[in-house]
């Protein structure tokens, strides 16, 4: 079907030409050659502004939003082109004629190059880009894989023929010049628009629809303002004024049939304006909201006015008096020989007459059968939030028909009103039926009759009428002997009588008698069961005395399309009180009855079962679901009347039971039945798993299976490519099934693989070989699995290569997941072990680690223990960048794996001396020792004891010794002494061996790169010195004891010096052992003064003085002039093992200052000093 928008009648002459044009041009695409697929048997040229266009606007405006929100988008039922004509102006409120044209005979020619160009292009353009692709798919929530985008320019002209900006044609689409701008948001949107056209045509059927655009057809159309929150107040009481405050819509009146708006039943809905319909998806009428009505009318009603007229009836009819007993028999009267006849008591005569089973108040009735009604439907009475509409006030009794039609006419009145709404406001306040009753109270401030069935005074009774027995003229008492007779019997379907079915029956005869279809109305009046068979007993005359009447046998007929089938029974009939040709069919009915099962759904539920005479079986109930596709609470209504079976249902997602782990998200299921349609399941159910995808099915009920129900699930694009499962329901099982795969570029690191999927038990699973793009990961088997917490993975054990450096074996335990970006990634964690042949020493041998965002990293720490060395080191394989210093660079992936490691290790090279050196790794998973042996304290080769000072003794040193009487008195005296030496001494520091340090590099793979290098100094401080002193003191003597004390002056010269001898030793396999040497022997001068003094005690004696104590020597003042000057020799020397053992030595270096240098630097620091 091709669609497109005309031009009311008003039109200029030039637009009617046009559009005739446009029109038969779009008439004739109808008719291509019987070799081509048809596009649609019919064409409907319809509104620009038609539901499909409008629900693309909405759905473009959702899934280009910053935040995209979910979209549902329904299946186009009528093939369409829909394109803006040359003229018309693309408004909201533009009323447009709808045309429609036959497509099934020549309707007019179409430009054949437009024809050819259309035909030949299918299939053709270009896919959808990668990028739009991953844009749009999860956002629409189904895959574009088949969309192919036309824009050359022979489909910029195939498009400005149709006078159109972009236009689909199943799952391609055409744009106009400069119209495909998938980059900019306005592009975006326009293509998002077209993109809903595919999929609204893909769930219909292969249909035509392009954008609508406005005269000028080369301008791109204004990016829409991002839609706004819906306002809390809006609207009008024509199309409904919506208060989300007070949750309510209001219009100014709603329809109902004519008849409920006259009379009585005026005044009433007046009372109770304005109606309401209470929120709500359905009027709830079950359990304790169950308006019970007539139960209420025959428990209400005043009855004494009808017992007292019944009296008055037998008493006239018995001149005057009561007859004995108190059963009694009255006759109804009607027309059409439909007389009724009860018998009872006054008391239940009396209850069983508050609803009548004719109407009118003349001597000849009309047949009729009431229902309990609500004057004012209770679904404009706001029930059940209100008990107003089910109070006696509101109660009357209607004709059943008219009731069930006026009930009828309300709901679809209410959801007219409904349906006007979410035109009017485009949707924001709920897209559905079902959305706006469940969110709102509908209010309608009065009513407007119109149309329905027509009432005359025989189809109703009110309370009074009842009352006062006002329905009792066509009633008269009766003799029970008068029904039937000879050749013809009357069946009642209750104890006290009313309503019978007449059966013919010769009275001569004890066998029983056959019914065959030539007398329908006595085989069917009990439909669903067939009676087969009849036997009355009116043989004898006096068989009136008996209470047994006889039988009817019974079944359901295989062929019966509602029911199951049943194996025939007998119903056993009672004698009708006094009657020789009347029976009453027991309550063993009743229970035949409910014992029915119903075809594809099983058991029924009836609440009231009744067999209203002529009417046959009258029931109500509810068809028991007992179907794994439905909820155990789920129930179908059914009626049966008349001879006929109702059923209908509207499913909710509430009453689907998809298993775990989908869920319902809409459902517009309905099941029905009628004579006229047979059983009949249509609609829809959507379905999915949140963030993993979604799924549509339609049901049907099938002959031989029943309930079935096929359709299929698609995972999110972004994960699968081919993404989609077959989804079915028969025999009472589900089936979830099919084969998805992974599409090189959805999943980075993910290049190809297919899995089978499969659901059982509730719990979705698949599997299948999955290929990577990495070298160092195999080819393996992953399975998927979906719980609540994870949601849904795939996941599996994967091995790595043979390639990877530096490992025996190695698992990946790879993960496809969502991330917390909401996108899916590639993840794992890895597992392997050291390959301790490659890499000995090491005690731990377990990697772990983890593969994320492409980036493959396994680490180990251990200790190592090999040979002398021993430690603790961190290995690691990685994909990353290795930096200088043997470090991943995070983030900078690389396509090899590279083994990498660091550490330290003690090397114990002799009982007293350890050495640190570092683990160094190879790319290869090598390793080697790096390290220094380093020793930080000096080690002595000639202690102070080895190495002692040389100083001459002061007995052998040049002095005099001069002491100069100044006074004697006795034994004392007191002199002056007078003495000098000359001294000179050697000092020495230990011969140390200092700043010891050996660098070693050893692979353990490779020893012959093993290499020593190092260095050492040996030291030793030498200072020699001459001096010179003169002493001047003062002593007495006293007897033998002298005592005094003396200054000194001590002028000298030193050399302070050092020996260094510094070694650089060196050893690989190529060069051998290598040693390089240095000394140096430098010292430097210092001339001193030195002030000091002393106190002592000596003991004189003939052989000499003899030292009896004596003061340290107390230093009073000192004066040192360092030389810049050296004095000294330097000298260096090599050996080399390989080639020839080669020694070489420099010839020493002696420095020697000049006399003038000695002078300038005695000089310079007298002069600093100064």
């Amino acid at each position: 079907m091709h669609t497109y928008a005309h031009k009311p009648a008003g039109a200029s002459g030039a637009d009617r030409s046009s559009d005739s044009s446009h029109s038969k041009q779009v008439k004739a695409l109808l008719n291509r050659g019987a070799n081509r697929k048809p596009v649609q048997a019919k064409m409907q040229v319809g509104k620009a502004n038609d539901r499909y266009e409008r629900e693309a606007d909405q759905v473009a405006q959702r899934v280009t939003a910053d935040t995209p929100q979910a979209v549902s988008i329904s299946a186009l039922d009528m093939g369409a082109i829909q394109r803006m004509p040359e003229g018309a102006v693309a408004t909201r409120d533009e009323e447009e004629e709808l045309l429609q044209a036959s497509a099934d005979g020549p309707v007019g020619g179409l430009d054949s190059h437009i024809e050819r160009g259309i035909n030949a292009a299918r299939g053709g353009g270009e896919d959808l880009p990668a990028a739009a692709r991953g844009y749009f798919e999860p956002r629409f929530g189904t895959r574009f894989s088949d969309t192919r985008i036309h824009d050359s320019p022979s489909a910029h002209r195939l498009a400005a023929g149709l006078g159109a900006r972009a236009f689909t044609t199943g799952s391609d689409v055409f744009f106009n010049a400069g119209e495909y701008q998938p980059d900019t948001r306005a592009g975006q949107q326009l293509l998002a628009h077209e993109l809903t056209h595919v999929v609204q045509q893909r769930r219909g059927g292969g249909a035509v629809q392009p954008k609508l655009i406005q005269r000028d057809t080369t301008a791109p159309q204004p990016t829409p303002d991002p839609p706004a929150a819906p306002a809390a107040f809006a609207g009008d009481k024509t199309t409904g004024l919506v208060d989300t405050a007070a949750g309510t819509i209001t219009w100014s009146s709603i329809s109902i049939p004519t008849f409920k708006n006259r009379g009585h039943r005026r005044t009433r809905y007046q009372a109770l304006s304005p109606l309401r319909r209470g929120q709500g998806e359905r009027v709830d009428r079950s359990g304790e909201n169950d308006p019970a009505q007539r139960d209420n009318w025959l428990s209400s009603l005043d009855k004494s006015s009808i017992r007292e007229e019944l009296e008055n009836k037998l008493k006239t009819a018995n001149a005057g008096e009561m007859p004995a007993g108190d059963q009694h028999v009255f006759e109804v009267r009607t027309r059409a020989r439909q007389n009724r006849y009860y018998v009872g008591s006054l008391d239940s005569l009396a209850t069983e007459f508050l609803i009548p089973t004719w109407g009118g108040r003349q001597q000849r009735a009309e047949p009729r059968f009431f229902h309990v009604d609500h004057i004012v439907e209770l679904q404009l009475a706001n029930w059940p939030h209100s008990p107003q509409g089910n109070e006696l006030e509101n109660y009357e009794l209607l004709e059943g028909q008219a009731n069930t039609t006026s009930g009828r006419m309300v709901r679809e009145a209410i959801s007219d009103k409904i349906s006007g709404f979410i035109r009017a406001t485009d949707g924001v306040y709920g897209e559905t039926e079902p959305e706006i009753k469940r969110g709102f109270t509908l209010v309608f401030e009065g009513a407007r009759g119109s149309g329905g069935p027509s009432v005359g005074n025989s189809d109703f009774w009110v309370r009074s009428d009842i009352e006062s027995g006002a329905h009792l003229h066509a009633v008269v008492a009766a003799d029970p002997t008068k029904i039937g007779g000879p050749g013809l019997t009357r069946i009642f379907s209750r104890a006290n009588g009313g309503v019978s079915r007449e059966f013919t029956w010769s009275g001569d005869t004890t066998a029983e008698q056959e019914v065959p279809s030539s007398l329908p109305r006595e085989r069917y009046w009990l439909k669903p069961l067939v009676i087969t068979h009849k036997y009355f007993r009116t043989e004898p005359e006096s068989v009136t005395e008996t209470p047994d009447f006889g039988y009817l046998r019974v079944h359901v007929s295989q062929r019966d399309k509602v029911f199951k089938s049943t194996e025939p029974v007998d119903l056993p009939l009672n004698r009708f009180i006094g009657a020789r040709y009347g029976g009453i069919l027991q309550d063993s009915l009743r229970t035949t009855i409910g014992d029915l099962k119903a075809n594809f759904f099983s058991p029924i539920t009836f609440s009231n079962i009744d067999v209203a005479g002529d009417r046959g079986i009258v029931a109500e109930g509810n068809i028991d679901v007992s179907l794994p596709f439905f909820s155990e609470a789920t129930t179908i209504g059914i009626r049966l009347g008349d001879g006929t079976v109702s059923v209908f249902k509207e499913f909710s997602t509430e009453d689907i039971a998809v298993p775990a782990p989908f869920s319902v998200d809409e459902c517009s299921l309905r099941v029905s039945y009628s004579l006229d349609n047979d059983w009949s399941l249509d609609g829809r159910v959507s379905f999915g798993i949140e963030n993993v995808g979604q799924g549509e099915i339609t049901a049907s009920l099938l002959p031989d299976t029943g309930l079935a129900a096929s359709g299929e699930f698609n995972f999110e694009s972004t994960l699968f490519n081919p993404a989609t499962l077959t989804v079915g329901y028969s025999a009472g099982a589900w089936s979830f099934g099919g084969e998805v795969g992974f599409e090189e570029g959805l999943i980075p690191g993910v290049t190809d693989g297919t899995l089978s999927v499969n659901w059982a038990e509730g719990v979705l699973t698949g599997s299948g070989e999955v290929g990577f793009s990495y070298p160092w990961l195999s080819r393996g088997n992953l399975h998927l699995a979906y719980g609540e917490a994870r949601g849904l993975e795939v996941r599996g054990g994967v091995e790595l290569t043979g390639e990877v450096p530096g490992l025996n074996s190695g698992t990946v335990n790879v993960v496809v997941s969502k991330n917390t970006e909401g996108a899916w990634a590639l993840g794992g964690s890895i597992e392997a072990d050291l390959d301790t042949s490659r890499v000995p020493g090491l005690t731990e041998t377990r990697f772990s680690g983890s593969l994320e965002n492409g980036i493959f990293n396994a680490t180990l720490r251990s200790a190592f223990e090999r040979n002398i060395a021993s430690g603790n080191v961190t290995v690691g394989v990685t994909n990353q960048a290795i930096n200088a210093e043997g470090n991943p660079i995070e983030g900078q992936a690389t396509e090899a794996l590279v083994f990498y490691g660091s550490g330290s290790v003690t090397l114990a090279l002799t009982p007293w001396l350890d050495a640190t050196a570092g683990v160094e790794f190879a790319r290869d998973g090598g390793i080697s020792l790096r390290g220094a042996i380093e020793v930080t304290e000096d080690i002595e080769i000639l202690s102070d004891e080895q190495t002692p000072d040389l100083e001459l003794p002061r007995s052998r040193r040049p002095s005099f010794d001069v002491d100069i009487p100044l006074a004697s008195i006795g034994v004392a005296d007191v002199a002056l002494r007078l003495g000098g030496s000359l001294n000179a001494y050697v000092r020495t520091s230990p011969f140390t061996l200092q700043d010891v340090r050996l660098d070693v590099f050893y692979d353990f793979d490779d020893p012959n790169a093993t290499t020593v290098e190092g260095n050492a100094r040996l030291h030793m401080d030498a200072q020699a010195g001459l001096e010179g002193s003169l002493q001047v003191g003062l002593s007495a003597r006293v007897l033998v004891i002298r005592g005094g004390g003396e200054i000194e002056l001590t002028v000298g010269a030193m050399l302070d010096g050092q020996l260094d001898a510094v070694v650089h030793p060196s050893w690989n396999i190529q060069n051998g052992f290598a040693v390089t040497a240095s000394i140096d022997a430098v010292v430097s001068p210092t001339v001193y003064v030195d002030l000091g003094g002393r106190i002592f005690v000596e003991l004189d004696a003939l052989i000499g003085s003899i030292d009896v104590w004596e003061s340290e020597r107390l230093s009073i003042a000192r004066k040192e002039l360092p030389l810049d000057i050296e004095l000294g020799a330097r000298a260096s020397a090599t050996y080399r093992e390989k080639p020839d053992n080669a020694f070489t030595y420099a010839p020493p270096t002696w420095v020697i200052p000049s006399t003038r240098d000695l002078q300038r630097a005695f000089t310079d620091a007298v002069l600093d000093e100064v």
